[in-house]
């Protein structure tokens, strides 16, 4: 869910809107004026709705909020997207006998300089960064013992392979070997997103782009190489969250980003109300840490053991088809 902010932001500060503005060409003006206008349209309106979460969550990200000045529409999309990535492939939701969604979800975090965006995100994903450690640990320790066998023994046993949950620092064919290792999904995550959209086609023109609006959609995606080792991952699953400074948003989405339906895919989180950033001494209590630590590895090692789709109450469908 993309957050939208008031007109009249705190401390009376006016936001400025000038960023949605492009100079490339008419038709970039055309398109980035129309986002513009659909940000406009629920400024004040399409505030984050934290009564989702469970009791403790909201605690949590009210306390986040006191301590530390994360903006709770901050917080409040990066726990959607951690357990989005915790999640996987393996749960997914029906929404007619033959149309089953998952929870893919491309996010951007937009703000001011300084708004602790890139923190905000460091925090709800530190329980899977933790996971990705004893997976990291784990393939060390049975590489090491794989290198120590007998060459008639290696050739009857699996080679151990990296099994990960988030990557940061990857080229394309990196991306999709992730995945292939870990068909259940990837979640991709860079601090200065404008960096990674900006390298899009850099190895080859169009086909990056591409592989992740079909990653989006669900859509199978297939690596041929010159070495002859083929790769294809057909459930795909992918995540990805970044943070993005106003200033630059209309230098970055230009081109084909805006014509071939990329933007769309989208969900752009602004704040409705700037945090006062000032330090204080107030600290976060340790339990909300623990509990949600917890709650994010339950949330994976659910969808670790079982296969679920879930189905709509017949409300809760009433209200999305109103939506």
């Amino acid at each position: 869910m993309a957050q939208m902010e008031n007109d009249r932001l705190h401390d009376g500060y006016q936001k400025d809107t000038s960023f949605f503005h492009s100079n490339n060409d008419n038709e970039n003006i055309h398109i980035l004026n129309g986002l513009k206008e659909d940000f406009n349209l629920v400024s004040g309106k399409n505030i984050f709705p934290v009564n989702v979460f469970p009791p403790m969550i909201q605690k949590l990200v009210g306390e986040l909020e006191t301590t530390l000045n994360f903006s709770p529409d901050y917080t409040s999309a990066s726990i959607l997207y951690a357990v989005s990535v915790s999640i996987g492939n393996r749960i997914q939701l029906k929404v007619k006998n033959s149309w089953l969604e998952k929870s893919n979800l491309y996010m951007v975090l937009v703000g001011r300089t300084g708004d602790v965006k890139s923190h905000s995100v460091s925090f709800c994903l530190h329980p899977l960064m933790n996971l990705d450690k004893q997976n990291f640990d784990q393939y060390l320790l049975k590489k090491k013992e794989y290198e120590q066998l007998p060459i008639e023994e290696k050739s009857k046993t699996t080679v151990p392979v990296l099994r990960q949950l988030l990557l940061n620092d990857f080229t394309p064919e990196a991306f999709v070997k992730a995945h292939y290792f870990n068909p259940r999904g990837i979640g991709l995550y860079t601090d200065e997103i404008a960096g990674f959209f900006n390298s899009f086609n850099q190895y080859r023109k169009g086909s990056e782009e591409e592989s992740y609006l079909s990653a989006w959609s669900g859509k199978p995606i297939i690596k041929n190489r010159i070495s002859g080792e083929e790769m294809r991952v057909d459930n795909t699953k992918v995540d990805i969250i970044g943070t993005m400074q106003e200033a630059i948003l209309s230098s970055v989405f230009h081109s084909n980003k805006l014509k071939n339906g990329f933007i769309d895919r989208l969900l752009f989180v602004l704040p409705h109300k700037y945090v006062d950033n000032r330090w204080n001494d107030l600290d976060l209590d340790e339990k909300y840490i623990e509990w949600y630590s917890e709650f994010i590895e339950k949330s994976f090692y659910i969808a670790e053991n079982s296969e679920i789709v879930l189905e709509f109450h017949t409300e809760a469908k009433e209200y999305l088809y109103k939506w």
